[in-house]
């Protein structure tokens, strides 16, 4: 994939052209034109989405048997002193490769919405470019700010997530993109959208229980790859909807 240097003049001239505002976008056809996405390449959404769901699901914990496991690891390993350093490596490995994985996971995404079918192999493709320091620090900071609202009060943590919602998106199309300028974007396309997109996840709940039923399979086959095909759908009209000055 060929990668270019945006710098900030560039990064104003792309929000001036690329953000149009238009009608609001409607729940029920958002997720319809998700679903007709994922069906047209659902081998490849489901293992981007198994990934992808592993190491990104925390606020969807309660239909992600993945996460739940993960979590009780972690929590297991932290009272056992020989294991610290398997709990060390787990944390060493969410901040220098589950960020701009993610990223990788989310650019998959948002080439299949568009027609062009890719497969896994490209998920790595911020690891080989010049940008893998830059998305690294960018997701990290962008995790840890919600992850310590999250801590801190649950409410603060849910607001930062939707806020920074669309961060691994915009760095999904523009890799060079600075730390300042992803949070800023983000925040000024969420901005009358937040609890619009909570509803849409909302939206996905029974999923919950059917993964109750099934043993966390629902979840796992058609609420991740769904969730995640939604979340591009989102995104992509916000950046139709959005006009920055």
């Amino acid at each position: 994939m060929e990668m270019f240097h945006f710098d900030l003049s560039e990064i104003k001239t792309w929000n001036r052209n690329t953000f149009r505002h238009k009608t609001s976008w409607n729940q029920t056809e958002l997720k319809n034109a998700a679903w007709k996405c994922l069906l047209t390449n659902y081998k490849w959404c489901l293992l981007v989405s198994l990934i992808l769901g592993l190491i990104t699901q925390w606020l969807y914990y309660l239909y992600n048997p993945g996460l739940l496991l993960s979590m009780g690891v972690i929590r297991w390993l932290a009272r056992v002193p020989k294991m610290s350093l398997a709990a060390a490596v787990i944390i060493v490995l969410g901040i220098f490769i589950f960020g701009p994985l993610e990223v990788g996971c989310r650019q998959f995404y948002l080439e299949n919405a568009e027609g062009k079918k890719p497969t896994a192999h490209g998920l790595l493709f911020i690891f080989k470019s010049g940008y893998y320091r830059n998305v690294m620090i960018v997701m990290l900071i962008r995790n840890a700010m919600i992850y310590l609202g999250t801590f801190l009060l649950i409410v603060p943590g849910i607001y930062l997530y939707y806020r920074y919602l669309l961060v691994p998106y915009l760095l999904a199309e523009q890799p060079g993109m600075q730390l300042k300028d992803a949070m800023d974007i983000s925040s000024r396309m969420m901005e009358g959208q937040k609890w619009d997109a909570f509803l849409l996840d909302l939206s996905f709940w029974p999923f919950l229980l059917m993964s109750m039923i099934t043993w966390g399979l629902a979840g796992a086959l058609i609420g991740w790859p769904y969730r995640h095909a939604a979340g591009t759908e989102l995104y992509r009209e916000l950046v139709l909807e959005r006009y920055f000055h």
